[in-house]
């Protein structure tokens, strides 16, 4: 059904109905979820302009939504005409009090939502085929939680916590920690904070990542924490300080796989901050997971010719279903993504891999970017297990994990001091 079918509908309605809603896509069609419930790939306001056309069209209210959770953004259609009302849904998940905020001119800490869409795929779609029964949101740990957190255990007492690392879940564990009352000191290795955050930020579909992480820095800044940067912390260092609560937050480090050549000059570690400009002109990606596969593409957007090689069956199956629908859809477009591929050796002109039937083929890069996963830096962690009375191990160095559960053992490490 088309905008011009629509509109002549909407003239049909029009009188006769209190309000006309305006969104595109059905549940008939797996792959229109990408449009009922915009992915980062598509534009903030995709349907702004269907409620537009239809206003045009008629004197009854219009209402529209997809994908806004910007304020100023929701002033702009208002006051354009484009539509005589907004409508939120995931916005409201990442953050139930963004009306408040925006309203009391506190636009700068509204969580925003960054489109992973994790929590559509985990439950609300028709087919998911186990659904969950509850929503979970990757950056606010509270929803699906409400009546449990309504009734939050009091402390047992102002303590020194000491968090080590500053990455999505030592800060947001910092930020609980202090909002409880207690003095936090957070420390990080780094010059500046957020992690793997700053890693994704850099993809030219993750704008949303890069609020969230600006969010949680300011945050951190806004309430009495003591911050330690450029501050490597050892067992001399935690006893010196001496706090009630230790926090380990360090993160995982790349895993470099045992493959000839895997030193060579033109091989890039994929989770690192890596130099964008000296990347050649054809990439081969080593992994294919949901790292391998954003990195791969964004790369791609940058006029790189990409391959992704993957050993398992399909690409990015840690992704959320609806995130994986469109970042398969974006690949399709500009990245030859191959599975069933077991790199053997690199060279200074590219990769020699193995497809399943035994086939040993040639793949001629550039630059070689490693994206096999994280491996948790256990010895740090152990090394400071006995420093506190109380020792607590959240994200990946508890062991390699998403955003989501980074942020989300963060808010409850604190909670359970």
């Amino acid at each position: 059904m088309r905008i011009e079918e629509t509109v002549e509908l909407a003239k049909v309605l029009d009188g006769k109905v209190d309000l006309i809603h305006l969104s595109a896509a059905t549940f008939h069609d797996r792959t229109a979820g990408l449009r009922m419930f915009p992915s980062v790939f598509l534009p903030r306001g995709c349907n702004v302009y269907l409620s537009e056309a239809v206003k045009k069209a008629v004197k009854t209210p219009v209402n529209t939504v997809g994908a806004i959770n910007d304020p100023a953004h929701m002033e702009e259609i208002l006051e354009t005409g484009k539509a005589d009302m907004i409508t939120l849904g995931r916005a409201l998940l990442a953050d139930p009090y963004l009306p408040e905020k925006a309203r009391k001119g506190n636009e700068q800490d509204i969580t925003p939502c960054i489109r992973c869409n994790y929590c559509i795929s985990q439950n609300f779609t028709p087919y998911v085929k186990y659904p969950r029964g509850i929503v979970r949101c990757v950056v606010n740990p509270i929803i699906g939680r409400e009546f449990e957190t309504r009734f939050v255990q009091i402390s047992s007492g102002k303590k020194k916590v000491m968090i080590v690392g500053g990455g999505p879940g030592g800060m947001q564990a910092a930020i609980t920690a202090a909002d409880r009352g207690h003095e936090v000191i957070l420390c990080e290795k780094g010059n500046r904070l957020g992690g793997t955050l700053r890693y994704a930020e850099r993809e030219y579909f993750k704008e949303d990542t890069k609020k969230l992480n600006d969010v949680l820095i300011r945050r951190v800044q806004e309430r009495p924490i003591r911050l330690m940067m450029d501050t490597e912390v050892t067992p001399e260092v935690v006893k010196e300080i001496a706090p009630d609560v230790l926090i380990a937050a360090v993160g995982a480090m790349p895993i470099i796989p045992a493959i000839p050549g895997v030193k060579n000059k033109n091989v890039v570690l994929a989770a690192s901050m890596y130099d964008e400009d000296a990347i050649g002109e054809k990439v081969v990606v080593i992994g294919g997971g949901l790292v391998g596969c954003e990195e791969g593409l964004h790369l791609a957007h940058l006029g790189k010719v990409v391959t992704i090689l993957e050993m398992l069956e399909k690409g990015a199956s840690d992704a959320p279903y609806l995130h994986w629908l469109g970042l398969m859809k974006e690949l399709e477009k500009s990245v030859r993504l191959e599975t069933r591929v077991k790199c053997t050796r690199i060279t200074e002109k590219g990769v020699f891999a193995v497809k399943e039937e035994g086939e040993e083929r040639f793949y001629e890069a550039d630059t070689v970017l490693l994206a096999v996963g994280l491996k948790s830096r256990n010895e740090l962690v152990e090394s400071l297990r006995n420093c506190a009375p109380d020792f607590a191990v959240i994200g990946d160095c508890l062991q390699p994990a998403t955003v989501m559960e980074a942020i989300h053992m963060g808010y409850f490490s604190a909670m359970n001091i």
